[in-house]
């Protein structure tokens, strides 16, 4: 019997999801470069894998070509950047790869305090947009969605600069601990200030930034990009003090870290989503981010001095120091 159109995208849907899987799971070797400080390497590559597949993309779009061929992009990126990696990774002398279950098992026993922490990011990062969904339909939740595209889009620098900078802040800590909280306070600081640089951008040139992406007919999306845009300070804050928290072996604080940034964020959307529409999803979400990664920080005792960091950060010199660096 012919599977009909239904399965065959199921089909196809579990493959790539499979190619996905075993391709990130190749491309971790990044993390090798970062400990060895050789991230140029990665920077290169997965530049060169972008450019390539937004050819490849183009191609199709300017071809006609079939939904099908632009799914497998995804799984094909993730390809080129692990190959290679992974050739770059023996060119450099890296060890052969060997599979252990001991490591594994190591290696899980410390994954268990992320599993948890991670699956409550997934739902507070999402709630926003379902509440929207189900309270204000799907226009306003288009709207909303062009707008926290338009603050994703430089995601990419923020990642950059806290991955090059994570490895030598755990190498410092073996120096010494005034080291370590140096360079924790330097990367603060450089995040700190490029985050709110970017929101007071975003802020003021939020009508053309919305037009050019998304045209005119967007206009309801700026209100809400001139709020959501702040959050993305705090959300930034939330990804160094994780490099601290994992330093200071503390991980079994984040699940309570995030199922409480959750449970506001839930809170929040349902009672400001009614009384300002999608300005209340932006507001909830601000509000979740400065709770989740500051407000928390002070009430759990054993992360408490992150805050202290956090607040020495706010020196300008540091940026300086950082960029010297």
């Amino acid at each position: 019997m012919v599977a009909n159109h239904g399965e065959k995208v199921t089909v196809l849907v579990c493959a790539l999801y499979s190619l996905l899987l075993i391709f990130q799971a190749l491309e971790i070797s990044q993390y090798w470069y970062q400990a060895k400080l050789k991230s140029k390497y990665t920077s290169i590559v997965m530049l060169l894998a972008y450019v390539l597949i937004s050819a490849y993309r183009i191609i199709l779009l300017a071809s006609g070509g079939s939904i099908y061929l632009f799914a497998v992009s995804q799984a094909i990126d993730y390809m080129l950047i692990s190959v290679a990696l992974l050739v770059i990774y023996n060119k450099l002398g890296g060890q052969k790869l060997v599979f252990s279950f001991a490591s594994a098992k190591r290696m899980f026993a410390k994954s268990k305090y992320y599993i948890i922490p991670n699956l409550m990011v997934s739902i507070f990062a999402n709630t926003d947009k379902v509440m929207l969904q189900l309270m204000l339909g799907e226009e306003t939740t288009g709207f909303y969605s062009a707008a926290l595209g338009s603050i994703t889009m430089t995601g990419f620098v923020y990642s950059a600069i806290i991955d090059s900078a994570r490895p030598s802040i755990f190498e410092s800590q073996k120096i010494s601990e005034t080291n370590f909280e140096k360079n924790v306070i330097r990367l603060y600081s450089v995040i700190i200030y490029l985050s709110l640089l970017q929101s007071l951008l975003m802020t003021i040139f939020a009508p053309l930034i919305i037009k050019i992406l998304y045209g005119s007919q967007y206009g309801p999306s700026v209100n809400v990009l001139r709020l959501a845009v702040w959050y993305t300070t705090f959300a930034y804050i939330g990804s160094v003090r994780n490099i601290w928290i994992l330093a200071k072996d503390k991980q079994k604080y984040l699940w309570i870290l995030n199922l409480s940034g959750a449970l506001m964020n839930v809170v929040l959307n349902f009672v400001l989503i009614p009384v300002l529409g999608m300005s209340g999803a932006a507001l909830a979400s601000l509000l979740t981010q400065i709770f989740t990664n500051v407000g928390m920080n002070h009430i759990i005792k054993p992360i408490r001095h992150n805050n202290v960091l956090m607040v020495r950060s706010l020196n300008p010199k540091h940026v300086k120091e950082m960029i010297k660096k």
